[in-house]
């Protein structure tokens, strides 16, 4: 494939049952460890018992979704993506309401969809997950068309995720964010946000918004006390105020899990909502560039069939291996 950096190949793949097919892996290289992990992806994947069809390292992320496409179009039904959650929500046109299930390798930075799934981060674990062949059935959301898996959010977080750039995220990790903050609150101002949705219609001015389809929003940080991915409503939150103090103080009530039930907030559940702001705002989607506001927001619900954890599919329904 003239977009990988290394392919192999096991020949064409049928279209047979999931549970026999081989699996397909593309890793993105851009991801945090995906060049370095690459490999050892490959063995984890077989030493768990595993049959690849393909193993793609793709060296240009704009070529991933047409890879990923080809693959389907030729068969294969299992399809295992490593990266970080930029790269999953960047393919998941690919996946939305089809028979294909997604096996996740959590390469990137946060990892949030593998948190929330209760996929272990380390390869063994994953792929183990991706053998035992358990199937989740989970939402997605979806911004002015283009799917998503977590968060859609603007304000403050889209300028922190754009000043953490590769490169510091594959030498800080996690921590890169802290440090984009560090460069971006001096010069952040608030905006004006208009909401409109069936359960409430909204001016605002803030500093952030966001909508999670997700559990979490950050490492370790929930987006609300019974935030799912699999309930069919998405959690809409604000930090308000017009001050860097307040922003400040809207963002420890995140960290610490209070957002919910601060009265200082707007918090609430829906399936759908209009957002407009003043001055328009950049929008970012699980952590990559989504666009401008105005945004329509939806969610898909059990759109995407992944493969999960035993104790999770017990808890949250497992489709099993038939149906969509």
């Amino acid at each position: 494939m003239t977009d990988a950096i290394h392919s192999t190949s096991a020949g064409s793949l049928s279209r047979v049952e999931p549970a026999d097919a081989p699996a397909a892996l593309f890793v993105n290289t851009h991801a945090r460890r995906g060049a370095k992990q690459f490999a050892q992806a490959i063995a984890s994947l077989k030493d768990a018992g595993l049959t690849l069809g393909q193993t793609v390292a793709v060296d240009d992320p704009d070529t991933l979704l047409p890879a990923i496409q080809r693959a389907i179009a030729a068969g294969c039904e299992r399809i295992i993506v490593g990266g970080g959650d930029g790269t999953l929500s960047g393919v998941m046109e690919a996946f939305a309401n089809q028979r294909i299930t997604l096996g996740v390798l959590p390469l990137g930075t946060g990892n949030d969809l593998a948190r929330t799934l209760e996929i272990p981060l380390d390869l063994g674990g994953a792929a183990r997950v991706i053998a035992a062949g358990q199937i989740a059935r989970i939402d997605l959301g979806c911004a002015n068309g283009r799917y998503f898996i977590n968060t859609l959010s603007m304000g403050v977080s889209d300028e922190v995720s754009r000043a953490a750039t590769r490169r510091l995220k594959r030498t800080l990790g996690f921590f890169a964010y802290g440090v984009a903050a560090l460069k971006v609150l001096p010069r952040h101002q608030n905006f004006k946000v208009h909401i409109e949705a069936i359960e409430k219609v909204c001016d605002v001015a803030t500093h952030q918004l966001v909508v999670a389809n997700g559990t979490y929003v950050g490492e370790h940080i929930k987006a609300g006390p019974d935030a799912s991915i699999s309930d069919g409503t998405l959690v809409v939150f604000t930090l308000e105020g017009r001050s860097r103090y307040q922003l400040i103080r809207g963002a420890w009530s995140v960290a610490r899990g209070r957002h919910a039930t601060d009265p200082r907030n707007n918090y609430f559940e829906t399936t759908r909502l209009t957002i407009r702001t003043e001055p328009s705002q950049q929008i970012t989607v699980d952590g990559e560039h989504g666009g401008e506001t105005p945004v329509e927001v939806t969610v898909a619900p059990k759109a995407l069939r992944v493969f999960a954890p035993t104790a999770y599919c017990e808890r949250f329904g497992s489709s099993g291996g038939g149906g969509l």
